[in-house]
């Protein structure tokens, strides 16, 4: 899955409405500046190391294991 796939399903998550710009955008990007997963360069905003081994530990988190109850014995 693609970092802009995640941000789609977690939009998807908690929204219906269609993908595109939040209000709460720019809170979170202070946030992500706080925490050092970001930083300014130049006039963008990039990750650092620790927010690229953050979204590479989300991207490699397998996905759940559903077991139907009905089966267990």
């Amino acid at each position: 899955m693609t970092p802009y796939q995640l941000s789609i399903l977690l939009h998807y998550y908690v929204s219906p409405e269609p993908f595109k710009y939040a209000p709460i955008l720019e809170e979170t990007v202070r946030s992500f500046l706080d925490v050092e997963l970001i930083k300014v360069d130049g006039d963008t905003y990039i990750l650092t190391e620790k927010g690229r081994k953050y979204i590479k530990m989300v991207l490699n988190t397998p996905l759940p294991i559903i077991i139907d109850p009905r089966r267990i014995k």
